[in-house]
């Protein structure tokens, strides 16, 4: 039927002689598509996980500067663990969504990116939920080991590298983020003041003198996707 028709479009635009594409882009209709197919064109794709799927619209052209691109759509199955991997061990463990996802990419270097993050269940390690707590509007209950969470909400934005995470659902006079297995609050949000550089969220998250910032070669890839200033301080 009508309502059942799938749109994936593709096109793409490569100067003869040149082995580097000058533009693409992605229209996927309702269908979600796997993020494989552009990992060949953009590699930083592939640390969401072979089982990450799209579904939007997404264009880049390539220009003397850098990249110049717009995202808009939604993210299926992204692998935590890969988005989240610092040299404390398995630190955030499942597949989520990120709905409303918006970015924008100028001169090469991400300018604005939003969304919400979508989680039904996962694991969450120590340190992780230690570093959370001290995030200027963000409580956790520390616990000593590794804990499953249910339902994490929470919507997020980066805008001229300066990080934004709130929570979503309303309980209790509380914006709860995650619960942990018992239903009981995990993480939740306690004031709105909670926007801090990229480069400070990597300190706050790894609190060890002998870890250089960036910490792992995936953090190292994703920050050169950022504005300058993000790797100043």
């Amino acid at each position: 039927s009508k309502d059942d028709s799938v749109l994936l479009q593709m096109d793409f635009e490569r100067p003869v002689n040149q082995s580097k594409l000058k533009s693409w882009s992605l229209n996927t209709g309702q269908a979600p598509v796997p993020v494989l197919l552009i990992s060949s064109i953009l590699p930083e794709t592939s640390m969401l996980g072979a089982n990450a799927k799209f579904v939007g619209n997404a264009s880049a052209e390539m220009t003397p500067q850098g990249m110049r691109a717009s995202i808009q759509g939604e993210l299926l199955h992204a692998n935590l663990f890969s988005l989240v991997e610092l040299p404390l061990g398995p630190v955030l463990q499942g597949q989520a969504s990120f709905r409303q996802l918006t970015c924008t990419i100028e001169d090469g270097k991400i300018q604005t990116l939003s969304g919400i993050v979508v989680c039904r269940e996962g694991t969450i390690g120590s340190d992780l939920l230690a570093a959370l707590d001290r995030w200027p509007n963000l409580s956790t209950r520390p616990k000593q080991n590794a804990q499953n969470f249910r339902n994490l909400q929470l919507q997020f934005f980066v805008r001229e590298s300066t990080v934004y995470v709130g929570g979503i659902e309303q309980s209790n006079g509380q914006r709860v983020i995650a619960y942990d297995a018992l239903q009981q609050p995990l993480i939740w949000q306690d004031s709105q003041r909670g926007s801090l550089a990229l480069s400070t969220v990597l300190k706050t998250i790894v609190q060890q003198p002998a870890v250089e910032i960036p910490v792992t070669p995936h953090t190292l890839r994703l920050l050169t996707w950022f504005a300058p200033n993000s790797q100043k301080e």
